[in-house]
């Protein structure tokens, strides 16, 4: 492939994802309108549940299937054939298990609520394993453009039913309600089926493949160890997150139901913070993986061919611009917290959420630029070492401070921001010791401080002119939170041309 068409291909699939996120984020207020903190809590305890459940049947299958099928078409096909019938086995067998055993499950993570959705949740463990297999061989096949198209299309039929079912579902309780929002998943994942279905037709799939048949293959034996070694290997990185959502699910209810509180004040809690105040406080992280996305080929280019002053001087650059914008970011969010709940949410029931986890958009930006730096300069098990440290943390800080009586919120919190500390501590010490790069500490803290006063004096600007003219209300706080962030963005954008 040509590297005109591999930015092609680039431009187009990053183009699909932001608008598949935007649709997420989007679909994600009404709901959270509708279901409030405990059905928000509900949904993220299924969730964590359903990909856990899916990491278990793929793993990391799909792109070890990509990988082998790319390396020879015909032992691809013969692995997409008898992956498909296991995925398809182990997925129905999941299915069943989360139907018959959900009372069960429910228990285990401590609401009752949970057993009715997670039975809605059952037949998308039976179509999303067969899906994520036939993603990863098309992916083998350079068939990228069909394969972000059905994710669109996956994402538009999701939010579409899941809105729907939410509000059709809602008269019978808020289990069946967010069981109808589960129900979404097997929705999108059956739309997507189709769509490739009928799209992906023979002829087209035998001119894609005919210069496939010219591909160096390796023997059967080579093969298959290449596609068992990278298929563990890729289930042992990709194991981490979902185990640790899962922990989380279940450890912090736990524990603040220990702490004193009731099972549905430890759900509300848990969706305050994770599917409210979280959704939120990462969504200006979007710009930063902008930025690092951008970044990583021009970095691996830079170290590819050994300029290695370059590669530092960039990446310490793009380190002080995160730094920047993530600073900005939390200003805003701890300033216009009660603005951020009310506009997104109609009440102010995640600000209290939004004010305690304002830190995230500089130490989640921080993170994302130094795994792309540590990737580019080829330290790549650095960033998973610094997740897996991370996660251990983060369990133990939630594990033991939640439980203390009076403290439980704030141990909650705790643990959710150890996640980013530890993990970005850990990249940022890496990124010094082996490649001797780092936040340059005197214009760190002269844009600090210049960025803080910029910020404070806008904030205290608008405010009287606000006061004065006797503005009040949600609308003049979306106009004040627009001064503020005008204010931040001109600067920065200003230190981005001066650097040109």
């Amino acid at each position: 492939m040509s590297s005109g068409t591999v930015i092609k291909h680039m431009v187009y699939r990053s183009v699909i994802l932001i608008m598949i996120k935007l649709l997420g984020v989007a679909a994600r207020i009404p709901l959270f309108r509708v279901l409030g903190p405990e059905g928000i809590g509900l949904y993220q305890m299924v969730y964590a549940v359903y990909g856990f459940a899916l990491t278990i049947i793929v793993g990391g299958l799909p792109t070890a299937l990509a990988l082998a099928t790319a390396h020879s078409y015909a032992r691809g096909r013969y692995l997409f054939i008898r992956l498909s019938a296991a995925v398809l086995a182990a997925g129905c067998m999941a299915g069943y298990a989360s139907f018959r055993f959900s009372d069960t499950i429910a228990a285990y993570m401590g609401s009752d609520q949970l057993g009715t959705a997670l039975r809605y949740m059952s037949p998308a463990l039976c179509v999303v394993p067969l899906l994520a297999i036939l993603r990863g061989h098309l992916q083998g096949l350079d068939m990228h453009g069909q394969i972000a198209l059905s994710e669109l299309v996956e994402q538009i039929v999701r939010v579409t039913v899941m809105i729907a079912a939410v509000y059709a579902f809602t008269p019978y309780g808020l289990p069946h309600a967010v069981g109808g929002a589960i129900s979404g998943a097997f929705a999108g994942a059956m739309a997507a089926v189709l769509f490739m279905a009928l799209v992906i037709n023979g002829r087209e799939m035998r001119s894609i493949t005919a210069g496939k048949s010219s591909t160096s293959a390796l023997s059967g034996h080579q093969s298959l160890r290449f596609f068992i070694v990278s298929s563990a290997s890729l289930s042992a990185t990709r194991f981490i997150v979902p185990l640790s959502d899962l922990l989380d699910a279940y450890l912090i209810p736990y524990r603040l139901q220990t702490s004193g509180y009731s099972a549905s004040e430890a759900v509300s809690i848990f969706g305050e913070l994770t599917g409210m105040g979280s959704l939120v406080v990462y969504m200006p992280v979007l710009l930063t993986v902008a930025l690092a996305y951008t970044l990583s080929t021009r970095l691996a280019g830079d170290w590819t061919s050994r300029r290695k002053s370059v590669f530092r001087s960039r990446s310490e650059y793009a380190l002080r611009i995160g730094w920047l914008w993530g600073m900005a970011s939390s200003f805003c969010l701890f300033a216009f917290a009660d603005v951020w709940s009310a506009l997104l949410f109609s009440n102010d029931s995640a600000a209290r959420a939004i004010r305690c986890l304002a830190v995230v958009p500089i130490l989640a930006g921080i993170r994302e630029l130094t795994t792309v730096i540590l990737w580019a300069g080829a330290r790549k098990s650095q960033p998973l070492l610094g997740l897996a440290a991370a996660i251990v943390g983060s369990l133990s800080c939630s594990y033991f401070l939640i439980a203390i009586p009076g403290f439980g919120y704030v141990g909650a919190v705790i643990g959710i921001l150890a996640l980013e500390v530890i993990s970005t501590s850990w990249n940022a010490a890496a990124l010094a010791k082996t490649l001797r790069i780092a936040l340059p500490l005197k214009q760190t803290v002269y844009d600090t401080v210049k960025i803080g006063m910029l910020l404070t004096g806008a904030y205290y600007s608008a405010d009287w002119v606000f006061t004065w003219l006797s503005f009040q209300g949600t609308i003049s706080g979306i106009v004040h939170m627009a001064v503020v962030g005008i204010a931040a963005s001109l600067y920065i954008v200003m230190k981005i041309y001066a650097r040109r």
